[in-house]
């Protein structure tokens, strides 16, 4: 109802919002007291989730609502752009919108038509709750009399589309629909007509959002489908309930203005919050774990020096065997291997001993020429190049392992996202570089599951 300008004060520059109800609109009673009635209603509220109201203006018969601009997109938008929003992005989010529900409710207003569309998000991820243009007071005189429907079909409870007056369940009602269509992309109950949906608001029991999207946390999902019993009783009487009972295993969260401590008789691995779950760890568990993991690196680079200096000592072992050949005793030969380091003595008949100048002793002439300084110095550049080769191998194969876990590692991501090509895309990256068909099992499996994810989530 009205149209939103971004206007500028002229005199102290601030930026706000001007909500204008035209003329033709004003000379409609019962619109233009609806239209001053959401003024005073917002104007009573002051809370850091909620837009607040500076002014309401009356000029030649139109009127302004002058309230705080904010810079952003409201979850609808946000919804359509994504498709869903992550359960755990969605539990900031929602802790905020519960919050300002929760403070116009202890000061007695009813929202009535709350949804993605009236809820604005800034780039901060805080959370702007507006349009209080259908809200009521308590045990105050309505515009809207019992009987009459008001708000948007798809996040009205079962007793508003049966024309019941509303009150705090039913805002949870609206509530647990929002966050159901935050975590999938949809609303619980839609069909070809608006007489359709309400039928099923009424009669239908709502699907588990965990349908549409596997990965939302237990806690959230019993949280959704409580706010969405059809009967006031069985939903949470206030939205604290509702608040606490979606951060049931994460331990300790705060909103803008209250703190909730629990103690859970059990404790659960929590995928969406791995700092949190950490932070529950004693403190002498902690550095029970550094210590291991501080030992463990030392003897990790103990064992990988000790490895290196045995490969030198072989090489060098290598080396001083072929540029300094020595010929033993004729008749009594012993022959050293150079890779084991092992000596084992042969009784051998050789030809005489020749002795020449310098007293070098050589076994014939024919033993002098395959030590020609050239043939060592070949030999050696050659053994020295091999191992640079199995070293350059070796280094190569735990580079292209670490990239293809990574790999692995972001598709397991993108699949949580429902980001299907992207994971698929990788999978490919994977096969290009596991050339000996290593991971060939588990890339099949991968594809397999993402497949099947996709058809699932498409045909939902």
């Amino acid at each position: 109802m009205g149209v939103i300008y971004k206007a500028q004060h002229i005199t102290i520059e601030q930026i706000v919002a001007i909500k204008a109800l035209p003329a033709s609109l004003s000379a409609n009673k019962e619109i233009r007291e609806r239209f001053i009635r959401e003024a005073k209603i917002q104007a009573k509220i002051s809370h850091p989730n909620i837009v607040n109201i500076h002014n309401l203006i009356e000029q030649d018969g139109n009127y302004y609502i002058i309230m705080e601009y904010v810079e952003g997109e409201t979850l609808d938008e946000i919804i359509k752009k994504s498709g869903l929003i992550p359960p755990d992005r969605c539990l900031k989010l929602i802790e905020q919108i519960c919050a300002g529900i929760g403070y116009a409710h202890q000061k007695g207003i009813i929202h009535r038509d709350i949804k993605p569309g009236n809820i604005m998000v800034n780039a901060q991820d805080v959370v702007k709750i507006m349009d209080f243009g259908i809200a009521t007071i308590a045990n105050e005189l309505k515009l809207t009399q019992a009987g009459v429907k008001v708000g948007t079909v798809c996040y009205m409870s079962p007793e508003q589309i049966k024309g019941q007056a509303a009150d705090i369940s039913s805002d949870i009602y609206s509530l647990g629909v929002t966050l159901f269509e935050m975590v999938t992309g949809k609303v619980p109950f839609s069909a070809n007509s608006e007489y359709e949906v309400m039928k099923k608001i009424i009669e239908s029991p709502p699907t588990s959002p965990k349908v549409y999207y596997p990965y939302i946390p237990a806690a959230m999902e019993k949280a959704i489908l409580t706010a969405l019993a059809k009967s006031p009783n069985d939903r949470y009487q206030n939205i604290n309930d509702f608040s606490f009972a979606l951060t049931n295993h994460i331990g300790v969260t705060e909103s803008n203005h209250t703190r909730h401590l629990q103690v859970t008789p059990e404790t659960k691995f929590n995928p969406w919050n791995l700092a949190s779950e950490f932070n529950k760890l004693s403190a002498t568990f902690k550095w029970g774990l550094y210590g291991f993991v501080l030992v463990t690196l030392m003897v990790l680079l103990v064992y990988i020096a000790a490895t290196e200096i045995k490969k030198f000592a072989l090489n060098s072992h290598e080396g001083n065997a072929i540029a300094n050949p020595i010929n033993p005793p004729a008749n009594n030969i012993t022959v050293v291997a150079s890779n084991s380091l092992k000596e084992k003595s042969a009784p051998i008949d050789k030809p005489p001993q020749l002795l020449k100048p310098g007293g070098q002793i050589v076994v014939n002439p024919q033993e002098e020429k395959k030590t020609d300084p050239k043939d060592k110095n070949r030999k050696l550049s050659e053994l020295e190049s091999q191992h640079e080769k199995e070293k350059k191998k070796d280094r190569d194969e735990i580079k292209r392992d670490q990239k293809i876990r990574s790999y692995f590692r972001q598709a397991e991501k993108y699949k949580k996202e429902a980001k299907w090509d992207e994971a698929l895309n990788l999978y490919d990256n994977i096969k290009a570089l596991d050339q000996n068909n290593e991971y060939h099992k588990e890339v099949q499996r991968g594809i397999g599951d993402t497949n099947r994810q996709r058809k699932a989530y498409g045909a939902l």
